[in-house]
């Protein structure tokens, strides 16, 4: 079964910027968990923005953006916790005595609200 193409995007995002032996195939289940939660993230913000303005109109509309809600932060949850497993996380790739220096330092290369930008226009 093949993940969807918001799901295949992510996964090409994430392999194309780390190392060819970052990902071994006993990780694969786990990359493809993330891929696919990233996505889901992205639909469910979808749908939040859809029935947030109506959310506190009726009953049923804020039982529904309550469901939206909960299903996101589960997505979101195993997104992170499968980020953190695969070592894609600054956290987990930066050793705490060296974190610090690490932030002081001055950044380069596009911020990262500027990289969606930057990705439409290649």
């Amino acid at each position: 079964v093949g993940m969807n193409s918001r799901a295949e995007q992510e996964w090409r995002t994430v392999t194309e910027r780390l190392p060819s032996d970052w990902f071994s195939p006993e990780t694969f289940a786990i990359l493809r968990a993330h891929c696919e939660a990233v996505a889901e993230c992205e639909a469910l913000q979808e749908m939040i923005e859809t029935v947030r303005p109506y959310a506190l109109s009726d009953d049923e509309s804020h039982t529904r953006y309550r469901q939206l809600l909960r299903m996101k932060d589960q997505a979101a949850r195993l997104a992170l916790t499968s980020a953190t497993k695969l070592r894609l996380t600054p956290q987990s790739r930066i050793l705490p005595r060296k974190a610090g220096s690490a932030a002081d330092r001055e950044p380069t290369g596009a911020r990262p609200w500027e990289w969606e930008s930057e990705q439409e226009v290649s």
